[in-house]
């Protein structure tokens, strides 16, 4: 199965999700996409202690 995600990141982003692309959205919400678990797994580092 093929998976569509997108994702921005930058210093001030960090990791923001892309709801569309040229009138194209996405079929996954970004709870279920690969790039919500990098954002997370990203926020947990950033915010150890």
């Amino acid at each position: 199965m093929q998976q569509m995600v997108l994702f921005f990141t930058g210093t001030a982003a960090e990791i923001s999700a892309i709801e569309s692309l040229d009138n194209h959205s996405f079929k996954l919400t970004w709870e279920e996409t690969m790039g919500y678990k990098l954002a997370l797994a990203y926020q947990k580092r950033v915010q150890e202690k």
